[in-house]
């Protein structure tokens, strides 16, 4: 006949404060110790660090107490073990794309993102997902299963700016194109670009821009926008 063992109190209590006592160390250092740290590049490399020491001793913690589990229940230890993973799969299936993606890239708030042919701003890196903006004032919750292929950048105002021409044609005003432009979140606040029109419904755009990435996303953010005032008046 099989018995189902009980599982130690202490031990389960030991494994408890152990767990709160890493989760309590690793919350001070996101929360109080990354934000001293001079510069946002400096941050997210840190950030990376931080989350590669998350994983080694969260792994070494779950290995150690399946092992002390183990030893002390195993019957129960193993019912339990797949009445926790059974119905949390789905969960695993955005937790451990994200864990990879998070450790692949450097990314945080505010960085910019290219992904299936549109730009957006991250707005917040959690475990399953990625919150996004698309900079026309819209929200996506994008889950890491469903990252395949993406373009990263940072923003604009911590690289070096170099000058660039664009033209375009549109039936609006100067200032609505420059507002529009100011409104992109791939233009750094500190270099506004400038709008001069050249003949009647065509304007010549002069930006900055880091990089020419930087360049490609901020003009086919204004084309866009274009593009969707035209559809409204037409």
């Amino acid at each position: 006949m099989i018995e189902l063992q009980f599982i130690p109190l202490i031990l389960l209590l030991l494994l408890a404060m152990l767990a709160a006592a890493f989760y309590f160390a690793f919350w001070v250092a996101r929360r109080y110790a990354l934000p001293l740290m001079d510069g946002r590049a400096r941050q997210q490399r840190w950030r990376v660090r931080l989350l590669q020491a998350e994983v080694a001793v969260w792994s070494l913690w779950i290995l150690f107490a399946v092992y002390r589990l183990l030893l002390a229940a195993p019957l129960t230890t193993t019912l339990l073990l797949l009445l926790l993973l059974l119905p949390s799969r789905y969960w695993w299936h955005d937790f451990f794309p994200g864990l990879l993606f998070r450790l692949d890239n450097e990314v945080g708030p505010g960085d910019l993102l290219r992904y299936e042919g549109r730009n957006y701003k991250v707005e917040a890196v959690r475990s399953r997902n990625l919150r996004l903006a698309d900079g026309q004032g819209g929200l996506i919750i994008l889950p890491y299963r469903l990252l395949k292929e993406v373009a990263l950048a940072k923003p604009a105002e911590i690289a070096v700016l170099t000058p660039f021409f664009f033209s375009v044609e549109a039936n609006i005003s100067e200032k609505q194109i420059e507002k529009y432009l100011s409104e992109c979140p791939w233009v750094a606040p500190s270099q506004a670009p400038r709008v001069r029109q050249l003949e009647e419904g065509r304007y010549e755009v002069a930006s900055f821009a880091p990089n020419e990435q930087i360049r490609e996303w901020q003009e086919q953010y204004l084309l866009d926008r274009l593009r969707k005032e035209g559809a409204q008046k037409g």
